[in-house]
């Protein structure tokens, strides 16, 4: 094991972003993640989500996970 890996304090999270689900994707994804993250398009705007969370994690802060 890495010894930087073995002191981190962060815990890994699975981040679940979704792009214009039908209202059955929704749900699931809502009932199977604890946060559910929208993406206002394809691609890089998935990207611009992981990057947004990354940068509050940064910060010691926890995204706004409001049903998407």
């Amino acid at each position: 094991m890495d010894a930087a890996a073995g002191t981190a304090k962060s815990k890994a999270v699975v981040l679940s972003v979704i792009y214009a689900p039908s209202a059955a994707e929704k749900e699931a994804a809502e009932k199977k993640y604890s946060c559910v993250l929208s993406a206002k398009g394809k691609d890089r705007h998935f990207l611009a989500v992981v990057n947004e969370v990354m940068r509050l994690r940064e910060k010691g802060r926890e995204p706004d996970c409001k049903k998407a």
